[in-house]
């Protein structure tokens, strides 16, 4: 039986589908290809965590993420630490998440 898959595999993944009694069939994309397949990869990460019911499943999830955006870094000459320094004079320049804050209407005077 062929199961059809069709998505970005850590390095691995072969290995661990011929030591279970598997043969995977893989391709090697270009860059144009991987980093669209990356985007994807995001995209799917990010459903992953949004479903996470427990601490442990959560962590596994993130550590996907920070995998994914690392490679995403690499992939524009860029690394992780380059991407958390932006992250943190973000956070000076506008802020965190740490106060809880949510949005729920903006009122501007008409002039």
């Amino acid at each position: 039986m062929i199961k059809k898959i069709g998505k970005l595999i850590r390095d691995n993944v072969p290995e661990i589908i011929a030591k279970d009694g598997g043969v995977a069939e893989v391709s090697i994309l270009d860059d144009g290809k991987f980093k669209v397949s990356l985007k994807e990869k995001l995209v799917e990460e990010t459903a992953e965590i949004a479903k996470s019911q427990d601490s442990t499943n959560l962590k596994e999830e993130l550590s996907d993420l920070l995998e994914i955006i690392e490679s995403i870094a690499g992939t524009e000459g860029s690394n992780l630490e380059e991407i958390i320094a932006i992250k943190k004079a973000k956070k000076v320049k506008v802020g965190g998440f740490d106060k809880k804050l949510y949005l729920v209407s903006v009122t501007r005077n008409e002039q």
